[in-house]
């Protein structure tokens, strides 16, 4: 506003370009600018034109934005459906025999199979974030070409049903090529990959995943699982293992050594010696031979070895072997990773604890949205990962992340002021 009251409409800025730079630098009228200021500056010139032709190839109709809502819901419902193939894959496998037949758990896991298959070809369209530009990228070539390079082998391999497709083929009439159908099975167990990743991302966009409580969860829901795996491994080894005594000479519940000359011969596993009718009762009710199987890894895992429940033969021996390292392993990370969570004295866990809560209330305070919200988030944790010491919130956040939240805190401001307004959010 002039001083007799006449009042100035601000002339429209113009985009800055590296010719205009250039000009500017060069012209003896305007101050001259330092050559760093001037490099600066052409570097950013060059972005926005390179940021210009992005938009050109974006946005189609068809690119699935990662903070929308329906697409939440969607991955949740996929790490349902995850965690019941992890556990139920290696419990088919063992318990509920090997056949082609039809029953309701086979059509259950070829629906399960079709909706994974569908997940795969919506993940073509998905966008993703670029942590190296900070950007969210929208273009399907792009978008393609970054699924097919990390995740799209493994989700595929994981989610085409190969066993039905052998079970349908003339070969498969034929018992030799039941344990091809097994090990055919057991490359669904890759999901487990699938299912670590899902947790991440869900881990991501919700900040409160990352309490005691929630790692004490996750810690067990490990135990379990791997508990699961092993019950099903040793149970399959009964299956599978052709080791056979003689009836005659040996009591129940003696060691003896696999080999039968004569025609009086009998099965010699683990489950044998421990409970012969248990093992030649018809396997319609598997619960009992399961719950024994969970009750011999368990105590094995945590090398407690009670002794009624022990290896007849060398490869049951070799698998307890590696089952007790396995466990001696296992308990002593989950030991440590316990008292962690009880002592919480790293400093830096401590420090990115603070600084993501600290960014959290900002973005909440000044109303920010959810998507907007993640997207901090998730840029803070990337930083804070590789470089702790930052102290600011906002100094975690690559500049377009910070651009994005300083414009929102201030559109008060910029609505209220028109000399703002002229201005673009550059």
């Amino acid at each position: 506003t002039m001083s007799d009251g006449e009042s100035v409409r601000p002339e429209p800025v113009q985009r800055t370009s590296s010719e205009s730079i250039r000009k500017l630098s060069e012209s003896s009228e305007a101050p001259r600018l330092d050559p760093l200021t001037i490099t600066r500056l052409k570097m950013m010139a060059r972005r926005f034109r390179k940021n210009a032709l992005v938009q050109k190839e974006r946005r189609h109709w068809f690119i699935i934005i990662p903070s929308n809502s329906y697409k939440g819901v969607w991955d949740m419902f996929n790490v349902i459906l995850l965690i019941y193939s992890v556990f139920e894959v290696p419990y088919s496998i063992s318990f509920l025999g090997n056949d082609c037949s039809w029953t309701s758990i086979t059509y259950l896991n070829l629906i399960v199979d079709c909706i994974f298959l569908f997940d795969c070809s919506l993940n073509f369209f998905t966008a993703y974030v670029d942590y190296e530009t900070a950007s969210l990228v929208l273009s399907f070539r792009r978008i393609a070409f970054h699924y097919l390079q990390s995740w799209f082998l493994l989700d595929f391999a994981s989610s085409i049903p190969l066993d039905r497709i052998v079970c349908n083929s003339p070969a498969a009439q034929h018992g030799e090529y039941i344990r091809f159908i097994k090990f055919i099975r057991w490359i669904k167990m890759i999901r487990f990959l699938k299912m670590v990743r899902q947790f991440r991302k869900l881990q991501d966009e919700i900040g409160s995943f990352a309490t005691n409580s929630a790692h004490l969860a996750k810690l067990v829901g490990v135990l379990l699982l791997c508990t699961h795996i092993w019950a099903c491994v040793l149970y399959g080894v009964v299956d599978t293992e052709d080791c056979q005594i003689d009836s005659s000479g040996v009591p129940v519940g003696t060691s003896a050594v696999c080999g039968c000359s004569s025609g009086n011969c009998r099965d010699w596993n683990w489950l044998s010696r421990y409970d012969y009718g248990l093992y030649n009762s018809d396997n319609s009710e598997p619960k009992s031979r399961y719950l024994l199987s969970v009750y011999f890894a368990l105590i094995t895992l945590a090398t407690v070895g009670y002794g009624d429940v022990v290896a007849t033969n060398d490869t049951e021996r070799a698998l307890v072997a590696a089952l007790v390292v396995t466990g001696v392993v296992m308990f002593s990370f989950l030991l440590s990773a316990i008292s962690a969570l009880v002592s919480r004295g790293n400093t830096v866990e401590s420090a990115v604890e603070l600084h993501c809560t600290q960014l959290t209330d900002l973005t909440r305070w000044k109303d920010a949205p959810i998507s907007l919200r993640v997207r901090a988030r998730r840029h803070a944790l990337f930083t804070l990962s590789r470089a702790p010491h930052l102290l600011h919130p906002l100094d975690l956040l690559p500049r377009v992340v910070q651009s994005d939240l300083l414009v929102h805190f201030a559109r008060e401001a910029v609505g209220e002021v028109p000399a703002l307004r002229a201005l673009g959010a550059d």
